[in-house]
């Protein structure tokens, strides 16, 4: 019984520590948790439209995105881009190079933040029906739509906007059992392009 209660206590041990030690981020993780914590404020902030050509994209910048991944997700469920996944360090240039950004331009602070990009995906319009994998019957398909803002932050104006939309099914999606329907991925090769190509100063 002693060996059994020894063995359990162990077994007990090993799997908590194993699965503290994976899911353990490393020790300077979350330096910039502050961005992060303020992602849902700036992704629901009240702006007003002032449209200006002449207003670039400067500053200390903060990238705020709400992708509408999930069904589950609110549409007040934004997180920021530009850092490492356990928020420990910027991410690498060749990821902000998407985005048309240096390294030394992106906020880690909130205190920081100049100008602001947010961007909010929501479904879209019914789209055709998409045969997935497996299914019998088709399943119903929407688009997805995207508005891309860029905000300068200090007065809380959008200076530049842009509409995306997406209304194509990859033809290897991945589709559950349980999925009443399909939305479409974000365009973000044209949001990231129209980001990067805009002004920057």
């Amino acid at each position: 019984m002693k060996n059994y209660q020894s063995l359990t206590v162990l077994l007990i041990f090993c799997v908590l520590w194993l699965g503290c030690g994976k899911s353990m981020p490393p020790e300077n993780v979350r330096v910039y948790q502050g961005m992060q914590d303020k992602a849902n404020e700036l992704g629901a902030m009240h702006t007003k439209v002032d449209l200006d050509s002449s207003h670039a994209i400067e500053g200390k910048t903060a990238i705020v995105v709400h992708w509408g991944y999930s069904p589950i997700e609110r549409p007040d469920d934004f997180r920021v881009e530009g850092f490492t996944q356990y928020f420990d360090g910027i991410a690498k240039a060749k990821v902000l190079d998407l985005w048309g950004l240096k390294p030394d331009a992106i906020a880690t602070d909130p205190s920081d933040i100049e100008t602001v990009v947010r961007v909010g995906c929501t479904s879209g319009a019914r789209i055709p029906d998409f045969q997935a994998d497996g299914r019998d019957r088709p399943v119903p398909a929407y688009a997805k739509e995207c508005l891309v803002e860029l905000i300068d932050y200090q007065s809380a104006t959008v200076f530049a906007q842009g509409f995306f939309r997406n209304s194509t099914i990859e033809p290897t999606r991945r589709v559950l059992p349980i999925d009443t329907k399909v939305v479409a991925s974000p365009p973000y090769d044209e949001i990231m392009n129209y980001v990067r190509n805009y002004k920057h100063n």
